[in-house]
Protein backbone atom coordinates (compact mmCIF):
# COMPACT_ATOMS: atom_id res chain seq x y z
CA UNK A 1 0.00 0.00 0.00
CA UNK A 2 3.11 2.54 0.50
CA UNK A 3 4.38 1.98 -2.52
CA UNK A 4 1.72 2.31 -4.46
CA UNK A 5 1.16 5.59 -2.35
CA UNK A 6 4.15 6.63 -3.02
CA UNK A 7 4.09 5.97 -6.59
CA UNK A 8 0.80 7.94 -7.40
CA UNK A 9 1.89 10.85 -5.36
CA UNK A 10 5.34 10.99 -7.76
CA UNK A 11 3.10 10.90 -10.70
CA UNK A 12 0.99 13.67 -9.64
CA UNK A 13 4.00 15.76 -8.69
CA UNK A 14 5.54 14.93 -11.93
CA UNK A 15 2.00 16.20 -13.66
CA UNK A 16 2.12 19.16 -11.86
CA UNK A 17 5.37 20.64 -12.31
CA UNK A 18 5.72 21.35 -16.35
CA UNK A 19 2.24 24.11 -15.32
CA UNK A 20 4.29 25.50 -11.99
CA UNK A 21 7.74 25.87 -14.18
CA UNK A 22 5.40 27.26 -16.97
CA UNK A 23 4.08 29.60 -15.35
CA UNK A 24 7.00 30.95 -13.79
CA UNK A 25 8.90 30.82 -17.17
CA UNK A 26 6.39 32.56 -19.52
CA UNK A 27 7.80 35.81 -19.61
CA UNK A 28 11.16 33.82 -20.37
CA UNK A 29 9.82 32.01 -22.93
CA UNK A 30 7.90 35.11 -24.61
CA UNK A 31 12.30 37.27 -24.87
CA UNK A 32 13.63 34.18 -25.92
CA UNK A 33 10.87 33.46 -29.14
CA UNK A 34 11.73 37.47 -29.42
CA UNK A 35 15.69 37.23 -29.72
CA UNK A 36 15.51 33.90 -31.51
CA UNK A 37 15.41 34.34 -35.66
CA UNK A 38 14.18 31.19 -35.45
CA UNK A 39 11.00 32.39 -33.20
CA UNK A 40 7.74 32.91 -34.59
CA UNK A 41 4.77 35.44 -33.95
CA UNK A 42 1.98 33.17 -32.68
CA UNK A 43 2.59 31.06 -29.62
CA UNK A 44 3.57 27.22 -29.68
CA UNK A 45 0.63 24.14 -29.91
CA UNK A 46 0.02 22.87 -26.40
CA UNK A 47 1.61 19.78 -27.71
CA UNK A 48 4.51 20.72 -29.25
CA UNK A 49 8.39 20.23 -27.78
CA UNK A 50 8.74 23.49 -28.27
CA UNK A 51 5.89 24.71 -26.18
CA UNK A 52 7.41 25.93 -22.71
CA UNK A 53 3.17 26.41 -21.16
CA UNK A 54 0.32 24.63 -21.78
CA UNK A 55 -1.45 28.13 -21.67
CA UNK A 56 -1.72 30.32 -25.23
CA UNK A 57 0.41 33.60 -24.28
CA UNK A 58 -2.03 36.37 -23.98
CA UNK A 59 0.65 39.07 -24.41
CA UNK A 60 2.13 37.71 -28.02
CA UNK A 61 -1.55 37.75 -29.07
CA UNK A 62 -2.47 41.54 -27.84
CA UNK A 63 0.86 43.07 -29.39
CA UNK A 64 0.75 40.92 -32.82
CA UNK A 65 -1.70 40.91 -35.00
CA UNK A 66 -0.29 38.51 -37.81
CA UNK A 67 1.29 35.11 -37.36
CA UNK A 68 4.66 34.18 -39.63
CA UNK A 69 5.67 31.22 -41.17
CA UNK A 70 6.68 28.48 -38.11
CA UNK A 71 10.09 26.83 -38.98
CA UNK A 72 8.64 23.58 -36.69
CA UNK A 73 6.74 21.15 -37.87
CA UNK A 74 3.07 21.76 -37.40
CA UNK A 75 -0.29 20.32 -38.42
CA UNK A 76 -1.82 22.52 -40.98
CA UNK A 77 -5.46 22.27 -39.27
CA UNK A 78 -3.57 23.38 -36.02
CA UNK A 79 -2.32 26.35 -37.97
CA UNK A 80 -5.18 27.64 -39.63
CA UNK A 81 -7.00 27.44 -36.66
CA UNK A 82 -4.82 29.82 -34.95
CA UNK A 83 -4.57 31.70 -37.88
CA UNK A 84 -8.54 31.90 -37.99
CA UNK A 85 -8.75 33.26 -34.12
CA UNK A 86 -5.82 35.73 -34.47
CA UNK A 87 -7.10 37.26 -37.75
CA UNK A 88 -9.84 39.94 -36.01
CA UNK A 89 -7.38 41.13 -33.76
CA UNK A 90 -5.96 44.76 -34.23
CA UNK A 91 -3.99 46.82 -32.14
CA UNK A 92 -5.54 49.31 -29.98
CA UNK A 93 -4.88 53.07 -30.40
CA UNK A 94 -5.61 55.69 -27.50
CA UNK A 95 -6.34 59.40 -28.62
CA UNK A 96 -5.17 61.63 -25.85
CA UNK A 97 -6.30 65.39 -25.70
CA UNK A 98 -4.59 68.16 -26.65
CA UNK A 99 -1.99 69.47 -24.16
CA UNK A 100 -2.28 72.47 -22.08
CA UNK A 101 -0.40 75.43 -22.67
CA UNK A 102 1.70 76.66 -20.12
CA UNK A 103 1.00 79.98 -18.93
CA UNK A 104 3.19 82.38 -18.54
CA UNK A 105 5.04 84.39 -15.83
CA UNK A 106 3.50 87.93 -16.82
CA UNK A 107 0.14 85.69 -17.17
CA UNK A 108 -0.13 84.08 -13.85
CA UNK A 109 0.31 87.53 -11.86
CA UNK A 110 -1.87 89.50 -14.35
CA UNK A 111 -4.98 89.91 -12.35
CA UNK A 112 -8.06 90.79 -13.63
CA UNK A 113 -8.59 93.15 -17.07
CA UNK A 114 -11.70 94.72 -17.46
CA UNK A 115 -11.85 96.62 -20.95
CA UNK A 116 -14.99 98.33 -22.68
CA UNK A 117 -15.07 98.58 -26.26
CA UNK A 118 -16.73 101.58 -28.00
CA UNK A 119 -16.64 103.05 -31.62
CA UNK A 120 -19.00 103.30 -34.84
CA UNK A 121 -19.53 100.33 -36.79
CA UNK A 122 -16.98 98.93 -38.73
CA UNK A 123 -14.20 100.39 -36.72
CA UNK A 124 -12.27 97.26 -36.10
CA UNK A 125 -13.38 96.58 -32.48
CA UNK A 126 -13.54 92.68 -32.62
CA UNK A 127 -10.12 92.46 -34.84
CA UNK A 128 -8.58 94.37 -32.10
CA UNK A 129 -10.08 92.20 -29.36
CA UNK A 130 -9.06 89.47 -31.30
CA UNK A 131 -5.10 90.38 -32.00
CA UNK A 132 -5.13 91.16 -28.49
CA UNK A 133 -5.96 87.83 -26.80
CA UNK A 134 -3.83 85.80 -29.33
CA UNK A 135 -0.84 86.20 -27.35
CA UNK A 136 1.48 83.31 -25.59
CA UNK A 137 0.38 85.43 -22.18
CA UNK A 138 -3.53 84.14 -22.56
CA UNK A 139 -3.91 80.46 -22.56
CA UNK A 140 -7.60 80.01 -23.46
CA UNK A 141 -9.96 82.33 -25.30
CA UNK A 142 -13.79 81.73 -25.12
CA UNK A 143 -16.65 82.09 -27.23
CA UNK A 144 -18.42 85.94 -27.53
CA UNK A 145 -21.74 86.04 -25.44
CA UNK A 146 -24.66 88.39 -26.58
CA UNK A 147 -25.74 90.78 -23.49
CA UNK A 148 -27.60 93.70 -23.27
CA UNK A 149 -26.19 96.44 -25.87
CA UNK A 150 -23.47 94.42 -27.09
CA UNK A 151 -21.62 91.28 -26.35
CA UNK A 152 -18.75 89.74 -24.55
CA UNK A 153 -15.58 87.91 -24.58
CA UNK A 154 -13.91 85.89 -21.56
CA UNK A 155 -10.45 84.61 -21.97
CA UNK A 156 -7.57 83.28 -19.28
CA UNK A 157 -4.43 84.41 -18.95
CA UNK A 158 -3.49 81.13 -15.97
CA UNK A 159 -5.21 77.65 -14.85
CA UNK A 160 -7.43 76.56 -11.96
CA UNK A 161 -6.40 73.09 -10.95
CA UNK A 162 -9.62 71.34 -9.56
CA UNK A 163 -10.62 67.92 -8.30
CA UNK A 164 -13.98 66.37 -9.45
CA UNK A 165 -16.09 63.70 -7.67
CA UNK A 166 -13.82 60.71 -8.64
CA UNK A 167 -10.36 62.62 -7.22
CA UNK A 168 -9.35 63.35 -10.90
CA UNK A 169 -7.78 66.70 -11.72
CA UNK A 170 -9.75 69.37 -13.87
CA UNK A 171 -7.76 72.14 -15.26
CA UNK A 172 -10.30 75.32 -16.23
CA UNK A 173 -9.16 78.86 -16.90
CA UNK A 174 -9.50 81.79 -14.11
CA UNK A 175 -11.49 84.07 -16.78
CA UNK A 176 -9.61 86.81 -15.76
CA UNK A 177 -9.78 88.96 -19.08
CA UNK A 178 -13.07 90.56 -19.86
CA UNK A 179 -13.96 92.52 -23.03
CA UNK A 180 -17.20 94.02 -23.40
CA UNK A 181 -17.88 95.57 -26.67
CA UNK A 182 -20.63 97.96 -27.28
CA UNK A 183 -22.40 98.00 -30.04
CA UNK A 184 -21.78 100.27 -33.20
CA UNK A 185 -22.97 103.27 -34.13
CA UNK A 186 -23.46 105.97 -36.62
CA UNK A 187 -22.94 109.04 -36.86
CA UNK A 188 -26.65 110.52 -37.23
CA UNK A 189 -27.18 108.90 -33.77
CA UNK A 190 -28.06 110.85 -30.58
CA UNK A 191 -24.47 111.40 -29.22
CA UNK A 192 -26.07 111.47 -25.09
CA UNK A 193 -27.77 108.01 -26.36
CA UNK A 194 -24.41 106.69 -27.01
CA UNK A 195 -23.20 108.46 -23.68
CA UNK A 196 -26.11 106.69 -21.85
CA UNK A 197 -25.23 103.11 -23.00
CA UNK A 198 -21.37 103.43 -22.03
CA UNK A 199 -22.07 104.93 -18.80
CA UNK A 200 -24.70 101.97 -18.11
CA UNK A 201 -22.54 99.56 -17.83
CA UNK A 202 -20.06 101.60 -16.03
CA UNK A 203 -22.54 102.58 -13.43
CA UNK A 204 -23.83 99.47 -13.06
CA UNK A 205 -20.13 98.09 -11.49
CA UNK A 206 -20.09 101.62 -9.65
CA UNK A 207 -23.54 101.11 -7.81
CA UNK A 208 -22.14 97.56 -6.97
CA UNK A 209 -19.36 98.72 -5.37
CA UNK A 210 -21.15 101.31 -3.52
CA UNK A 211 -23.47 98.52 -2.05
CA UNK A 212 -20.50 96.46 -0.60
CA UNK A 213 -18.25 99.34 0.61
CA UNK A 214 -21.12 102.02 1.82
CA UNK A 215 -21.46 105.36 1.03
CA UNK A 216 -21.53 107.09 4.59
CA UNK A 217 -17.72 106.30 5.20
CA UNK A 218 -15.64 109.47 4.20
CA UNK A 219 -12.86 108.22 0.94
CA UNK A 220 -10.15 106.64 2.42
CA UNK A 221 -6.80 105.75 1.59
CA UNK A 222 -7.62 101.85 2.33
CA UNK A 223 -10.70 101.63 -0.19
CA UNK A 224 -8.65 103.25 -2.72
CA UNK A 225 -5.70 101.15 -2.46
CA UNK A 226 -8.57 97.83 -2.60
CA UNK A 227 -10.11 99.38 -5.74
CA UNK A 228 -6.47 99.55 -7.43
CA UNK A 229 -5.87 96.07 -6.72
CA UNK A 230 -5.05 93.60 -9.84
CA UNK A 231 -8.76 92.19 -8.02
CA UNK A 232 -10.42 95.25 -8.72
CA UNK A 233 -13.97 94.86 -10.25
CA UNK A 234 -13.98 98.46 -11.87
CA UNK A 235 -13.28 98.34 -15.65
CA UNK A 236 -9.40 98.99 -15.88
CA UNK A 237 -10.25 101.43 -19.31
CA UNK A 238 -12.51 102.17 -22.16
CA UNK A 239 -11.11 101.60 -25.61
CA UNK A 240 -12.44 104.29 -27.92
CA UNK A 241 -11.76 102.98 -31.40
CA UNK A 242 -12.00 104.46 -34.95
CA UNK A 243 -10.89 103.70 -38.21
CA UNK A 244 -10.46 107.09 -39.36
CA UNK A 245 -9.20 110.54 -37.60
CA UNK A 246 -11.12 111.46 -34.94
CA UNK A 247 -14.08 113.74 -35.98
CA UNK A 248 -16.09 116.48 -33.57
CA UNK A 249 -18.33 113.65 -32.69
CA UNK A 250 -15.69 111.49 -31.10
CA UNK A 251 -14.42 114.25 -29.11
CA UNK A 252 -17.96 114.79 -27.42
CA UNK A 253 -18.42 111.35 -26.92
CA UNK A 254 -14.49 111.48 -25.14
CA UNK A 255 -15.10 114.25 -23.30
CA UNK A 256 -18.39 112.94 -21.83
CA UNK A 257 -17.00 109.41 -20.55
CA UNK A 258 -13.23 110.47 -19.79
CA UNK A 259 -14.91 111.56 -16.23
CA UNK A 260 -15.94 108.18 -15.28
CA UNK A 261 -12.93 105.72 -17.24
CA UNK A 262 -10.02 105.73 -18.26
CA UNK A 263 -10.36 106.44 -21.98
CA UNK A 264 -7.66 105.45 -24.50
CA UNK A 265 -8.25 106.63 -27.88
CA UNK A 266 -7.08 104.26 -30.75
CA UNK A 267 -7.23 104.49 -34.53
CA UNK A 268 -7.39 101.65 -36.34
CA UNK A 269 -6.07 103.03 -39.95
CA UNK A 270 -4.35 106.67 -38.71
CA UNK A 271 -1.72 106.41 -35.99
CA UNK A 272 -1.15 110.08 -35.94
CA UNK A 273 -4.78 110.60 -34.84
CA UNK A 274 -4.03 110.00 -31.29
CA UNK A 275 -1.76 113.83 -31.17
CA UNK A 276 -4.62 115.75 -31.69
CA UNK A 277 -5.21 114.62 -28.17
CA UNK A 278 -2.27 116.08 -27.27
CA UNK A 279 -2.67 119.50 -28.35
CA UNK A 280 -5.92 119.69 -27.00
CA UNK A 281 -4.51 119.86 -23.07
CA UNK A 282 -8.18 120.37 -21.63
CA UNK A 283 -9.28 117.18 -22.64
CA UNK A 284 -5.72 115.33 -22.89
CA UNK A 285 -5.45 115.70 -19.59
CA UNK A 286 -8.69 113.54 -18.45
CA UNK A 287 -7.97 110.95 -20.54
CA UNK A 288 -5.76 107.62 -20.02
CA UNK A 289 -2.13 108.15 -19.46
CA UNK A 290 -1.56 104.95 -21.55
CA UNK A 291 -2.14 106.14 -25.69
CA UNK A 292 -0.98 103.40 -27.96
CA UNK A 293 -0.31 103.89 -31.45
CA UNK A 294 0.34 100.55 -32.84
CA UNK A 295 -1.82 97.23 -31.68
CA UNK A 296 1.39 95.69 -30.81
CA UNK A 297 2.35 98.05 -28.47
CA UNK A 298 -1.26 98.22 -27.09
CA UNK A 299 -0.64 94.47 -26.39
CA UNK A 300 2.97 94.74 -25.05
CA UNK A 301 1.60 97.61 -22.63
CA UNK A 302 -1.26 95.47 -21.73
CA UNK A 303 -0.12 91.85 -20.59
CA UNK A 304 3.84 92.89 -20.54
CA UNK A 305 4.37 96.01 -18.64
CA UNK A 306 2.76 95.70 -14.89
CA UNK A 307 3.39 99.42 -14.22
CA UNK A 308 1.36 100.51 -17.17
CA UNK A 309 -1.82 98.21 -16.01
CA UNK A 310 -1.18 99.12 -12.04
CA UNK A 311 -1.74 102.64 -13.43
CA UNK A 312 -4.43 102.28 -15.62
CA UNK A 313 -6.21 100.40 -12.20
CA UNK A 314 -5.47 103.53 -10.40
CA UNK A 315 -6.92 106.09 -12.56
CA UNK A 316 -9.96 104.19 -12.63
CA UNK A 317 -10.18 104.16 -8.80
CA UNK A 318 -9.42 107.55 -8.85
CA UNK A 319 -12.80 107.73 -11.27
CA UNK A 320 -14.59 106.12 -9.10
CA UNK A 321 -13.97 107.83 -5.69
CA UNK A 322 -15.06 111.07 -7.27
CA UNK A 323 -17.86 109.69 -8.50
CA UNK A 324 -18.65 108.19 -5.23
CA UNK A 325 -18.40 111.78 -3.62
CA UNK A 326 -20.58 113.55 -6.37
CA UNK A 327 -23.30 111.14 -5.73
CA UNK A 328 -23.09 111.10 -1.86
CA UNK A 329 -23.71 114.96 -2.36
CA UNK A 330 -26.05 115.01 -4.41
CA UNK A 331 -27.87 112.45 -2.29
CA UNK A 332 -27.59 115.03 0.74
CA UNK A 333 -28.60 117.82 -0.67
CA UNK A 334 -31.58 116.39 -1.89
CA UNK A 335 -32.48 115.21 1.77
CA UNK A 336 -30.77 117.80 3.93
CA UNK A 337 -29.52 121.01 3.20
CA UNK A 338 -28.45 121.76 7.01
CA UNK A 339 -26.35 118.59 6.56
CA UNK A 340 -24.73 119.02 3.43
CA UNK A 341 -23.50 122.43 5.20
CA UNK A 342 -22.05 120.69 7.84
CA UNK A 343 -20.52 117.80 6.28
CA UNK A 344 -16.44 117.86 5.87
CA UNK A 345 -15.29 119.16 2.51
CA UNK A 346 -12.58 119.91 0.55
CA UNK A 347 -12.70 123.51 -0.52
CA UNK A 348 -10.04 123.51 -3.13
CA UNK A 349 -11.45 120.11 -4.35
CA UNK A 350 -14.65 121.29 -4.46
CA UNK A 351 -13.97 124.21 -6.65
CA UNK A 352 -11.59 122.14 -8.76
CA UNK A 353 -13.92 119.46 -10.07
CA UNK A 354 -16.65 118.06 -7.47
CA UNK A 355 -18.69 121.06 -7.96
CA UNK A 356 -18.94 121.22 -11.25
CA UNK A 357 -20.09 117.12 -11.36
CA UNK A 358 -22.47 117.56 -8.34
CA UNK A 359 -24.20 121.01 -10.02
CA UNK A 360 -25.00 118.34 -13.24
CA UNK A 361 -26.26 115.52 -11.73
CA UNK A 362 -28.46 118.60 -9.36
CA UNK A 363 -29.55 120.11 -13.45
CA UNK A 364 -29.85 116.18 -14.86
CA UNK A 365 -32.03 115.30 -11.36
CA UNK A 366 -34.18 118.22 -11.86
CA UNK A 367 -34.80 117.72 -15.64
CA UNK A 368 -35.96 114.56 -14.99
CA UNK A 369 -38.81 115.31 -12.15
CA UNK A 370 -42.28 116.10 -13.63
CA UNK A 371 -42.92 119.77 -14.30
CA UNK A 372 -44.92 121.90 -11.63
CA UNK A 373 -48.87 122.15 -12.24
CA UNK A 374 -49.87 126.11 -13.39
CA UNK A 375 -52.17 126.16 -10.79
CA UNK A 376 -49.92 125.28 -8.14
CA UNK A 377 -47.51 127.95 -9.47
CA UNK A 378 -49.53 130.47 -8.75
CA UNK A 379 -51.07 129.16 -5.54
CA UNK A 380 -46.96 129.14 -4.41
CA UNK A 381 -46.36 132.88 -5.69
CA UNK A 382 -49.52 133.92 -4.06
CA UNK A 383 -47.86 132.64 -0.71
CA UNK A 384 -45.14 134.41 -1.34
CA UNK A 385 -46.51 137.95 -1.18
CA UNK A 386 -48.73 137.15 2.20
CA UNK A 387 -47.22 138.75 4.64
CA UNK A 388 -45.47 135.72 7.46
CA UNK A 389 -45.18 135.75 11.09
CA UNK A 390 -42.36 133.50 12.16
CA UNK A 391 -44.01 131.17 14.75
CA UNK A 392 -41.92 132.26 17.84
CA UNK A 393 -44.72 135.61 18.03
CA UNK A 394 -47.15 133.95 19.94
CA UNK A 395 -50.02 135.99 21.18
CA UNK A 396 -50.34 134.45 24.54
CA UNK A 397 -46.05 134.76 25.51
CA UNK A 398 -45.29 138.11 27.21
CA UNK A 399 -42.58 139.10 25.15
CA UNK A 400 -44.91 138.75 21.91
CA UNK A 401 -47.29 140.45 23.18
CA UNK A 402 -45.50 143.33 23.96
CA UNK A 403 -43.83 143.08 20.41
CA UNK A 404 -47.06 143.17 19.03
CA UNK A 405 -48.09 146.32 21.16
CA UNK A 406 -44.69 148.23 19.93
CA UNK A 407 -45.73 147.43 16.60
CA UNK A 408 -49.24 148.96 16.79
CA UNK A 409 -47.13 152.57 17.22
CA UNK A 410 -46.10 152.28 13.66
CA UNK A 411 -49.46 153.03 12.26
CA UNK A 412 -50.07 155.97 14.84
CA UNK A 413 -47.15 157.43 13.83
CA UNK A 414 -47.83 157.41 9.58
CA UNK A 415 -51.19 158.58 10.92
CA UNK A 416 -50.18 161.90 13.11
CA UNK A 417 -48.47 162.47 9.82
CA UNK A 418 -51.22 162.34 7.53
CA UNK A 419 -53.55 164.49 10.12
CA UNK A 420 -50.91 167.16 10.46
CA UNK A 421 -51.20 167.71 6.45
CA UNK A 422 -54.89 166.86 6.42
CA UNK A 423 -56.12 167.95 9.49
CA UNK A 424 -59.74 165.93 10.72
CA UNK A 425 -62.59 168.10 10.93
CA UNK A 426 -62.86 167.35 14.54
CA UNK A 427 -59.91 167.25 16.65
CA UNK A 428 -61.27 165.10 19.33
CA UNK A 429 -61.33 162.00 16.77
CA UNK A 430 -57.91 161.83 17.43
CA UNK A 431 -57.94 161.76 21.30
CA UNK A 432 -60.17 159.07 21.20
CA UNK A 433 -57.71 156.85 19.39
CA UNK A 434 -55.03 157.43 21.28
CA UNK A 435 -57.05 156.74 24.07
CA UNK A 436 -57.95 153.65 22.33
CA UNK A 437 -54.35 152.59 21.94
CA UNK A 438 -53.37 153.34 25.38
CA UNK A 439 -56.06 151.15 26.52
CA UNK A 440 -55.23 148.52 24.69
CA UNK A 441 -51.98 148.60 25.15
CA UNK A 442 -52.31 148.28 29.19
CA UNK A 443 -54.66 145.76 28.33
CA UNK A 444 -52.07 143.74 26.81
CA UNK A 445 -49.61 144.16 29.20
CA UNK A 446 -52.32 143.49 32.18
CA UNK A 447 -53.15 139.83 30.86
CA UNK A 448 -49.42 138.95 29.94
CA UNK A 449 -48.57 139.63 33.10
CA UNK A 450 -51.48 137.54 34.87
CA UNK A 451 -50.94 134.90 32.06
CA UNK A 452 -46.97 134.45 32.98
CA UNK A 453 -48.07 134.45 36.86
CA UNK A 454 -50.27 132.00 36.69
CA UNK A 455 -47.69 130.01 34.87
Amino acid sequence: METTSSTSTQAGVARSRPTTINAQTHFHDFASQQSSPRSTALPSPPDSPDSLSSLPSVTSSFFFSSSAASPHTHSHAHSDQLSASNAGLIIPSLTLPAALQRPSSYGQTLGEVNLLFLGPEGSGKTALADFLTECDDVVDVGEWEEIEGGRVLHASSDWIEEHDMHGLEKFEGTKNIRIVELKGFNVSDDPDAIVSSALEQIHTIFNDVQRQTGDTSPPSPLLHSLLSSSRSPLFTALVYVTATAFTPLDYSIIAALCSSIPVIPYSSTSSSSAISFDRDSCVSSQLATFRPRTAAAFRIGLFRSPQTLDLLRTEAADRYMRWRECNHAVSVISTSPEKARSRWWDKAEWEASISEDVARRVNACQAQAHSEPEHAKRLRERDSRLPCFSPALDPLHLRSLMMLSLALFSPRRSRQKSIRFNPPPSARRGWRWGLTLISVFCAGIGIGLALSGSA
